[in-house]
């Protein structure tokens, strides 16, 4: 199913791009999608042949139309018809990296043991552009988006996930690496 979300996240992308909307797409495909995070029968309703593919797709333009952009709504009931609904985060997901690449900014997946502070996220976009800005990388800290999550395993410190990289500084991963020293 990668692939279908791929595909599908690449075409909604180049039509965007084409009518210079990639933004309020991606906007729209926020609201589906905390729509579908916050009702978690919506997408088996959508999926249910119990349901005909036309209902099923009234269904979506009752909820969505004039809510969402025409792009979004489109494809949501292109893939409801197809019966890949439930692929629809992964699509966006998709289309969010695509848009990342395009505008040049990078998204930056972070854990910590406790939630940060609103200074301390903009201490750390500031530290992560330092760091990423080797010549022509990202400029400054607006260029990095940072997705936040807590794990109280971590005990302290903070692990970072960016460009495909890990950047770990947490408690824990000290403690493994000091204990396979130990060990040696």
């Amino acid at each position: 199913m990668a692939k279908a979300a791929e595909e599908y996240a690449s075409a909604l992308f180049s039509l965007a791009k084409e009518n210079g909307c990639v933004h309020e797409i991606q906007n729209s495909l926020d609201v589906i999608s905390d729509v579908f995070r916050s009702e978690p029968e919506y997408v088996p309703l959508l999926m249910s042949p119990a349901v005909p593919v036309s209902e099923r797709i009234g269904l979506i333009r009752e909820a969505f139309g004039g809510a969402v952009h025409e792009y979004a709504l489109s494809l949501l009931s292109i893939m409801c018809g197809r019966g890949e609904a439930d692929i629809f985060h992964e699509t966006a997901s998709e289309y969010g990296k695509l848009l990342d690449r395009f505008t040049r900014r990078t998204t930056a997946y972070v854990t910590s043991a406790v939630s940060l502070t609103d200074d301390e996220k903009m201490r750390l976009r500031e530290k992560l552009a330092k760091v990423c800005s080797s010549g022509d990388g990202i400029a400054d800290a607006d260029d990095i988006q940072l997705k936040c999550s807590t794990d109280k395993t971590l005990i302290g410190g903070i692990r970072i996930e960016i460009d495909g990289k890990i950047l770990d500084g947490s408690l824990r991963s000290r403690l493994e690496n000091a204990k396979e020293a130990i060990d040696v």
